[in-house]
């Protein structure tokens, strides 16, 4: 049977959010209302106490918001009016030193203005934008660059993180065409917090000293935050923030604490105020003084957010995402786009297979770490980290055919043939990962032989390998999901020839032995999806929904293994099969695929979730 042929066979309660009713609260709290963002929930605690604590607050800023995170998870304990888009005066130059500290070198000697004659060194000159709120200072940065290349920088930057109601239009913040909402505030300082902490750290200096460049003249720079003069048990807990203020924007500030518990982070946004620092004190002391807040994760509520409609790297599907050293890891897949004669029916042996690696620390800027690795272009590799190294094995192309050879990288370029010919049979569509410190290795196909595997293997080091059963008990298949959970070996899905599909749970303690979980669960049939503990849940993600298929793209969750719960939306990501699929900081990450279109995809999208406050 042709591989085209093969191809068209192959597709042929924990706890929920309380949610608060829309209200108005006299004077001048405002309407509180949810917010559709990473920052979405409200306080717990009940409708009535909320809105008398509110009333009590008496907050007459025209906006407000405080979020609790730590940096995982984020939810608001209090807004008003958080997407009104506002002024922000002199917070903008915390975008301002996010595009110095990416653009500029510090050592850089800058002139305050083309006509100066004193020059500064830019560490300096960022202390006393961010210390003292010098517009100078400021502005120099932008003339060093150019001022319209510095604004595109700035609102690009801007877009980049999500702030989407928010627009630049100098490095100042002066100006009513400089404006954002409280609640992409709070998301800048929580960029700030993961991102640039040293740009925090600045802000909560009491003073500088500010030299020219030559050393000769001095100018004394004093903050502007009055709350660092605060008792110091408060002073203590300050991070970060930054002030503004003009006639329009009114009184603003941005305030950036630790938590009462000493572990989240407290981000406080307060817009267009009479009495910014006050008006902050209450809130926090009014949140001080309630039990204390803590983030739960909602599984329920997993939704997904895209980072890039098109990574610099090919549309593909079948290649190896993993990470390691901190960051994603990308190599190897197909991309069948210009070889598709009509749904179903692929020419795969004229389509581009790849050999080549990327790399990212945070999935949206990529790195092209090898062109050509010396594996070979091939799709269906499996790729861990194990012991300190990268281990690539097994696959097919077009040129390479089927593989057993096992590689290690310590870099993702060079890499080394450590066997030519592993113990277990040549395949693809396998999977491996690691559990109890072993390599294992589950499964698979060979379309030439028209033969399936269900057997299991594992090796200390990556050369050596044990067959701990010829016949795990599950249904010989490919294209199944794996994970480790609860210090077992799970299973999930997958399928055989003649394009059945399962949507059966399996578990082992030791690779060998092997029992039912469940053998027809809740969820659909399933192949080329993704399986993992995620927040101490064994999580089912995504599944390929073409016409051929039936159903519906969506996750699932369970606490055990047996029983399992849908998530409340579906991906906002097209459905699709054998796409690349990792855990990266505290997010699942889906890269690339094989829509339900027949498109092979490049796109990158996280998870996102709502946080339950508990207390």
């Amino acid at each position: 049977m042709n591989r085209q042929i093969r191809k068209i066979i192959r597709i042929l309660p924990a706890y929920f959010i309380l949610i608060l009713a829309f209200f108005f609260v006299v004077q001048g709290i405002g309407k509180l209302s949810q917010s559709k963002d990473v920052f979405s929930g409200s306080v717990s605690g009940g409708v009535e106490n909320v809105a008398s604590q509110l009333q009590a607050l008496n907050i007459d800023a025209q906006s407000a918001i405080s979020v609790v995170t730590d940096l995982s998870n984020s939810k608001v304990l209090f807004k008003k009016n958080e997407q009104r888009k506002l002024s922000i005066a002199s917070i903008a130059k915390l975008m301002t030193a996010v595009i110095v500290l990416e653009n500029v070198e510090l050592s850089e000697k800058i002139g305050i203005s083309k006509e100066a004659q004193d020059t500064f060194f830019a560490k300096d000159l960022l202390y006393a934008m961010l210390i003292g709120s010098d517009n100078a200072a400021a502005e120099a940065f932008s003339e060093s660059i150019g001022k319209d290349k510095f604004v595109e920088l700035m609102n690009k930057k801007a877009k980049e993180i999500g702030l989407s109601d928010t627009s630049f239009l100098n490095p100042t913040g002066l100006g009513l065409d400089n404006f954002s909402t409280a609640q992409d505030l709070a998301k800048l300082a929580e960029y700030l917090l993961k991102e640039h902490r040293s740009i925090l750290d600045i802000t909560v200096m009491s003073g500088f000293d500010l030299y020219t460049a030559d050393g000769k003249v001095l100018h004394k720079i004093t903050n502007t935050d009055e709350l660092l003069k605060e008792s110091s048990d408060f002073e203590k807990r300050i991070i970060g923030g930054k002030t503004g203020e003009t006639r329009t924007a009114g009184e603003c500030l941005l305030l950036v604490l630790k938590a009462k518990n000493d572990k989240d982070y407290l981000i406080n946004v307060i817009l267009n105020s009479k009495d910014r620092f006050g008006e902050t004190k209450k809130i926090i002391n009014w949140l001080d003084s309630a039990p204390e807040p803590r983030p739960v994760f909602d599984p329920d509520s997993l939704n997904w957010e895209q980072t890039l409609s098109s990574a610099p790297w090919q549309e593909r599907d079948s290649d190896a995402v993993l990470v390691y050293k901190d960051k994603i890891w990308l190599m190897g897949g197909l991309n069948a786009n210009k070889q598709v004669i009509s749904p179903g029916i692929v020419d795969y042996e004229k389509s581009p297979h790849f050999s080549d690696v990327w790399s990212s620390e945070d999935g949206l800027n990529w790195q092209l770490v090898s062109e050509k690795s010396p594996w070979g272009n091939r799709r269906s590799i499996q790729v861990v980290d194990f012991k300190g190294k990268m281990w690539l094995m097994g696959g097919w192309g077009p040129e390479v055919g089927y593989k057993n050879d096992v590689w290690s990288s310590e870099d993702g370029l060079n890499w080394k043939k450590e066997i030519d010919s592993a113990a277990w049979p040549a395949r693809e569509g396998h999977s491996l990962l690691v559990f109890k410190d072993k390599l294992w290795l589950l499964g698979g196909v060979r379309y030439d032989k028209y033969q399936l595997f269900n057997d299991v293997w594992y090796s200390d080091d990556g050369v050596n390998w044990i067959e701990a059963t010829n016949n795990a008990g599950w249904s010989a298949r490919w294209d199944h999901g794996v994970a480790v959970f609860k210090d077992k070996l799970w299973l999930a899905g997958g399928m055989v020839f003649g394009g059945r599909m399962f949507n059966d749970v399996w578990s082992s303690e030791d690779g060998k032995n092997w029992s039912l979980a469940n053998a027809k669960t809740d969820f659909q049939a399933r192949q080329g999806h993704y399986v993992v503990d995620y927040k101490n849940k064994l999580w089912v993600v995504g599944r390929l929904d073409a016409a051929t298929n039936g159903g519906v793209n969506d996750v699932w969750y369970s606490d055990d293994g047996v029983n399992w719960q849908k998530t409340k939306n579906n991906p906002l990501w097209l459905g699709r099969e054998d796409f690349g699929a990792i855990v990266f900081k505290d997010k699942v990450w889906i890269l690339g695929g094989m829509d339900k279109n027949w498109t092979w995809r490049n796109d990158i999208w996280y998870s996102t979730s709502n946080i339950d406050i508990k207390k």
